[in-house]
Formats: C-alpha cells, sequence, structure tokens
C-alpha cells in the first residue's frame, strides 16, 4: 500500500498541472465565444434589416418625386415667364426703334 501511495503522490502535481491546464483552455473557449456573440450583435445592430432598407427607400423615392413636382412646378413658371417677357421685350425694342427713327424724320 505504501507503493500506492507513494505512486499517487509523485502524480499528484500532474494531475493538478493538467486540470489546470483543461481550466485554461476551457476559459479560453468561453471567452472566444463571448466575442464570437458580441462581433456577431455588433454586426447585426449595424446594417439595417430588410424592413428598416424598405422604409428608407420608400421614403427617398417619397422626397425624390416630391423635389419632382417642384421642379415641374418651377420650370412652368419660369416657361411662363419668358414666354411672356421675350415678346414684351421684342415689342419695347420694336417700338424704340419705331420712335427713334420717327424722331430722326422730323
Amino acid at each position: 500500500m505504501t507503493t500506492r501511495s507513494s505512486q499517487d503522490e509523485s502524480e499528484k502535481p500532474a494531475k493538478v498541472y493538467q486540470i489546470n491546464s483543461l481550466v485554461d483552455k476551457i476559459d479560453n473557449v468561453v471567452r472566444t465565444q463571448e466575442e464570437l456573440k458580441t462581433l456577431i450583435v455588433n454586426q447585426s445592430n449595424t446594417y439595417p434589416t430588410r424592413t428598416e432598407l424598405q422604409l428608407e427607400l420608400q421614403k427617398r423615392d417619397s422626397r425624390i418625386s416630391a423635389q419632382q413636382k417642384t421642379l415641374s412646378n418651377y420650370s412652368r413658371v419660369v416657361w411662363t415667364l419668358v414666354t411672356a417677357v421675350i415678346p414684351m421685350l421684342a415689342i419695347s425694342l420694336w417700338q424704340l426703334i419705331v420712335n427713334s427713327a420717327k424722331g430722326g424724320l422730323q
């Protein structure tokens, strides 16, 4: 029995070393899993979901259509002004030319 107990005593530090090594490896695995969970959560938070993208696209499309309507209204106003001003300018120039020609004859 003494040889058995002395053999157990000599194996005891090796078993403790193996257990400590195993505990370290388990801790590393747990830490790695936690880091992966954190990375997955962070990545899912940074990228929008499909419904969020659809909502943003709808908002963008509605803003674009509103701007198109505004620009078309502006172009109508500008076109109306241009078509009204150019003939008036032409008539005014013609009247100046006629008036100066009459004044030169007298």
